[in-house]
């Protein structure tokens, strides 16, 4: 049960470079969609490139909630890296736009991508913080 419990499979880890660009959270969600996707190969689920997300299963892996998942997913779009199928939970990477955006010597390009990070990280701290402030007073109560 334990070594079950500190096993590897438990571990997310993330591109630090990515981190810097896109802030922690993305670069977390970016990291599991990308393992998500290696599964869905690996299993001939893909559908033209496209996989489909079970929202429970990224809470459970990056403990990121729904509300928050549907903001990166945004801001991910509005990036040009995340590609959403004709359902809300299918979708596919723009891997080729991620590692332009990572690679880019273009300072505007960074320094655009930074500030929807600010926008939309602002957005949703603002939410937990409500989120939890409302959890303590209905726990107080």
């Amino acid at each position: 049960m334990l070594i079950e419990m500190l096993s590897t499979s438990n571990y997310v880890s993330y591109n630090i470079k990515l981190a810097e660009l896109l802030g922690l959270h993305a670069a977390i969600y970016i990291s599991e969609l990308m393992n998500i996707h290696v599964k869905a190969y690996n299993k001939d689920k893909l559908d033209n490139d496209h996989f489909r997300l079970a929202r429970s299963y990224m809470t459970a892996r990056t403990t990121i909630d729904e509300s928050e998942q549907l903001e990166i997913e945004e801001y991910l779009i509005k990036l040009g890296v995340l590609e959403k199928g004709e359902e809300s939970d299918v979708m596919s990477l723009n891997i080729n736009n991620l590692t332009a955006i990572m690679m880019s010597p273009d300072e505007q390009l960074i320094d655009k991508a930074k500030k929807r990070r600010k926008r939309s990280t602002s957005t949703s701290k603002a939410t937990k913080d409500d989120k939890i402030k409302a959890n303590l007073k209905s726990n107080l109560k």
